[in-house]
């Protein structure tokens, strides 16, 4: 993994961008009106069980009926 590739995805980017690259998605962590991070994963992650399992997880608590960025308290 090259040091672009996890700066993007520790989200530790000292400029974040407004647009994402392709083959990227960003989301947000942290409660609405709140702190907030942004993270920029890779789309494959979207297969891969953990992070199903995560998004899952996250939904079942918090639900996910949101427009835009997924944002997960």
């Amino acid at each position: 993994m090259g040091t672009t590739t996890a700066a993007f995805i520790c989200g530790r980017r000292k400029q974040q961008q407004k647009q994402v690259r392709k083959g990227w998605f960003a989301m947000k962590f942290g409660e609405a009106g709140g702190e907030q991070q942004r993270f920029v994963v890779p789309v494959i992650w979207f297969n891969h069980p953990l992070f199903v399992q995560l998004l899952k997880e996250a939904e079942d608590e918090y639900g996910l009926e949101q427009m835009g960025t997924i944002t997960i308290p």
